[in-house]
């Protein structure tokens, strides 16, 4: 399993993207707390995108369809990241990755076995909220800075997650660049388009 690389895969699901079309300034700006409210009544959207990828081993680039119900994930994955054609789904409970015919499936509640076997320790169900501009609420928060009402900085689970820029899709202002820094992983996030869903 090490093979698929997991650390590439969940890497590649940071590449998310903005609501297409021109960039539009915010017009009413929130407060932190109203604005991190509406980010967790998101629950329903679709984001595609590119990410580059680069750890002590390599440097590569792809990209990504992610699509989010609830706590549900779904991705797919392809390019030339060096996966093919892969999809990563995560529920509550399990994390099942197929590629190539194979299907590998592991239990959300023991992150050391998905440590052991591919080498990747990424809080899977920190990613949804990463990539929407917020901390999960499961897990603590080491440093956040906030400007404007939007996250600029967040530090969670050892992990540096700093936001460039955003994109305004009605009513969200939602992140359009962004990095995920561990270590000697490194992963630059290119958001290019939300798809958001009301039911």
């Amino acid at each position: 399993m090490r093979a698929i690389g997991l650390a590439r895969l969940l890497a590649v699901s940071l590449i998310l993207t903005g609501c297409a079309g021109q960039t539009i300034r915010q017009t009413e700006q929130l407060s932190w707390s109203d604005h991190r409210r509406q980010l967790i009544n998101l629950t329903n959207w679709k984001v595609t995108g590119k990410l580059a990828l680069r750890t002590a081993e390599q440097s590569e680039s792809g990209s990504m369809i992610w699509r989010q119900q609830e706590d549900d994930t779904q991705l797919n994955l392809s390019g030339p990241l060096g996966v093919g054609a892969t999809t990563i789904a995560a529920t509550s409970s399990d994390l099942e990755i197929r590629r190539n015919g194979q299907i590998h499936i592991y239990d959300i509640s023991t992150p050391e076995t998905i440590i052991r076997d591919t080498g990747w320790d990424l809080p899977v169900h920190a990613l949804p909220h990463w990539l929407k501009g917020m901390a999960t609420p499961r897990l603590e928060v080491g440093d956040q800075v906030v400007e404007q009402g939007l996250l600029r900085r967040l530090e969670q689970q050892g992990w540096m997650v700093p936001y460039q820029a955003y994109r305004q899709c009605e009513p969200y202002m939602l992140p359009t660049q962004l990095r995920i820094e561990r270590d000697q992983t490194r992963a630059r996030v290119i958001i290019r388009q939300w798809k958001i869903f009301t039911s």
